[in-house]
């Protein structure tokens, strides 16, 4: 089981309505603000890279004027920062204290640094500035942002160690500054050079990849979810479960950043630490403690929890992305399939802002909710409905295409309803522009087992209501032409449950599917995507490569489709219709264009690689896959997006076990530096 998890995340942010790293909405979230103070700084210093302000302020803030005596503390005894470069005034014998260092090179005072944004830019550029050799002066040529990376070492709080957890905790933050300067939207949203730094080259191979790569192991004692960087927290930070069993998932937010959380971990003197560590920008992982073990960092509630620490502060939304969201989901979704915790018992009501406990029921909460606490991570921005979207797997609705009916709760007419029970219903009559409800009866454990209505065919569609109690609720339409019920019980108590009565108004036309768009796009492949159409049963899909003239088609009765296989670097366009019974097909939607990934490891282009000698069987894949080739000994495996899963070292003939690993396309590559061979194949249902 533990060979797949690592593909678990490709399958969640593969997910109907769910943002993937593809999607625009998935961008990191660059905030324009301090403008003034930021142009004035570079007038000041023109010898800084344009643009490095900005990148470190987003990496460690988000560009945002941090007071932490106005906000929460961190649940982990993080040190506080201050404004928007994050300067810390008190390290606890662990950081260094940044803001004690700008101060006394720019001369403003410590006062001053910790109230103003404003002159905080402009000290810590100044600081930046006079701690610079002349060589850096500019010279009448544009900066090198890669040269300034020793002053951005010398004026952060993280330790400057040698050891390797030091130097991926380093790394981390340089690479989220450097990456952050390469973005074409950074560079559009602070007008900035048109930067194309090469990481990997500054990095080196190995450092990069574990930078980059989610899904790429690297070193750990423990075997949990291969799709993580392992940092050890240090040993006087966690302890035994002394045989306690794991029943819960806490949700924490850091109050601070990826890499200095990571840093804080490893300070013998923290006393605490969690399993996890993610980050804002792509969702990686780093695994600090194995989850046989106790991680302190719920209090009293050590004992039976994996504890999950996302980047960012309880205040500021900006850092709860999507695709942060569904690699925690993912990783979630695995510790509960590990350990037998009901991902149905993911709290899911309205973000609060203070303490909330709750009961035994709700197994993967945030620290706000457990008792005896005194912090309020994740706090009132967190997005619980998403989340629990995101961790529990979508439901096989049950579908009434009747143009009027009546609808239950899962206890049907006669019987109350289960605990532990979550139903959908998709009420889509043919042909329909409305949808009309109206209750009967209802009867539900008030505040615990709830009924959520949407404007559309499934649970990611507008919210029409969300009901508990025994008030009946109000008279429903759902303009979209379907309408989606979704019941939801918790682990004890039950109740009569509802009745409803629905009834439809019909349409003449079948509508052009709208809402089109392409994701996730991966380098052979892409999902294809589009809002449904009320009363369409199936649609028809056209592709084919640009400035060709044959299209392929293709029939769905889903609102995405996979398509593929393609080549590498390729500008494909596609378009869709709708067919309606009883009323026919619709006009095709306007022409669709994307451009498949480039498969780059190492320097090397996929497209240039020979694939002549290698040999695959069976195809397609089951339970496993035996390859031969002529040269090299050296075995990687892609998935879809590119990502890579496997590296080894092993010589032809070789087996690879597949009988933990999901269905879908992967890359296989095989040979040695100089000569490498690549085919893909296909894992069958």
């Amino acid at each position: 089981m533990r060979a797949a998890c690592g593909l678990l995340l490709a399958t969640v942010l593969c997910a109907p309505g769910v943002l993937t790293a593809q999607d625009s909405s998935a961008q990191p979230a660059y905030r324009a603000d301090f403008e003034e103070a930021f142009a004035m700084a570079y007038q000041l210093y023109p010898a800084l890279p344009p643009g490095l302000l900005e990148a470190i302020a987003h990496t460690r803030t988000r560009i945002r004027h941090v007071q932490p005596d106005r906000e929460d503390p961190s649940c982990s005894g993080l040190p506080a920062y201050w404004g928007p470069m994050a300067l810390v005034e008190d390290g606890k014998g662990w950081f260094r204290n940044s803001l004690e260092d700008v101060s006394r090179w720019s001369g403003t005072s410590a006062d001053v640094l910790k109230r103003s944004a404003e002159q905080q830019i402009l000290a810590y550029a100044r600081a930046l500035y006079l701690q610079s050799p002349p060589a850096l002066g500019g010279n009448g040529q544009q900066p090198d942002p890669l040269a300034w990376d020793w002053l951005l070492m010398l004026n952060s709080e993280l330790p400057l160690g040698s050891d390797a957890g030091s130097q991926f905790v380093m790394d981390s933050y340089l690479y989220g500054v450097y990456s952050s300067m390469n973005d074409p939207v950074f560079q559009g949203v602070f007008g900035t050079p048109a930067y194309q730094m090469d990481l990997a080259a500054y990095f080196d191979t190995m450092r990069y990849g574990m930078l980059t790569a989610p899904l790429m192991r690297i070193g750990g004692p423990c075997s949990d979810y291969p799709g993580v960087n392992w940092v050890a927290a240090h040993s006087s930070n966690y302890s035994s479960r002394s045989g306690t069993a794991i029943s819960a998932v806490t949700v924490h937010t850091m109050q601070g950043y990826y890499a200095g959380t990571i840093s804080w971990f490893q300070n013998p003197s923290a006393n605490v630490s969690a399993h996890y560590c993610l980050r804002s920008s792509d969702g990686q992982i780093t695994q600090m403690v194995c989850e046989s073990d106790k991680a302190w960092h719920v209090g009293s509630e050590n004992g039976y929890t994996v504890g999950l620490e996302h980047e960012g502060f309880v205040s500021d939304p900006a850092w709860y992305t999507p695709v942060m969201y569904s690699s925690s989901a993912a990783l979630t979704r695995d510790i509960a399939d590990d350990y037998g915790i009901n991902p149905l018992r993911t709290y899911f009501k309205e973000a609060t802002s203070g303490l909330l406990t709750l009961g035994a029921c709700t197994r993967i909460k945030g620290h706000q909710h457990y008792p005896a606490q005194t912090h309020t991570d994740p706090g009132i921005n967190w997005d619980w409905a998403h989340y629990y979207r995101l961790v529990n797997e979508p439901v096989t609705p049950t579908i009434l295409s009747a143009s009027s009916g009546m609808v239950y709760d899962p206890g049907g007419a006669g019987a109350p309803y289960g605990n532990d029970q979550r139903a959908v219903t998709v009420i889509q009559p043919v042909a329909a522009s409305s949808v009309n409800l109206s209750f009967s009866a209802f009867d539900l454990e008030n505040n615990w087992d709830y009924l959520m209505i949407y404007n559309g065919p499934n649970v990611f569609s507008p919210m029409l209501g969300s009901f508990t109690g025994s008030a009946l609720p109000p008279a429903l339409s759902a303009s979209s032409g379907a309408m989606t019920l979704e019941f939801r019980s918790d682990c004890s108590v039950t109740a009569a449950g509802f009745a409803a009565s629905w009834n439809s108004s019909g349409s003449s036309i079948c509508a052009i599917p709208s809402g089109t768009y392409t994701g996730p796009i991966g380098w052979t492949s892409a999902t294809v995507n589009w809002n449904p159409v009320p009363g369409a049963t199936q649609y028809q899909v056209q592709g084919r490569k640009a400035g060709t003239s044959s299209w392929r088609s293709l029939i769905t009765p889903l609102s995405s489709k996979w398509l593929g296989i393609f080549q590498t670097s390729s500008t494909y366009e596609w378009k869709v219709r709708a067919s309606c019974p009883g009323v026919g097909l619709s006009d095709w939607s306007p022409s669709n264009y994307f451009t498949t990934n480039t498969l780059k490891e190492s320097g090397f282009q996929a497209d240039s690689l020979s694939a002549q000698s290698l040999k695959l069987w069976p195809q397609p894949a089951a339970e496993y896959l035996w390859a031969s080739w002529s040269t090299g000994d050296q075995l990687e495996v892609y998935d879809a997006q590119g990502r890579l899963l496997l590296q080894d070292r092993v010589q032809s003939p070789a087996e690879l076990n597949l009988s933990q690993w999901v269905s879908g396309w992967y890359l296989i590559r095989v040979g040695e530096a100089g000569s490498w061979q690549q085919k893909a194949f296909l894992i069958g249902p």
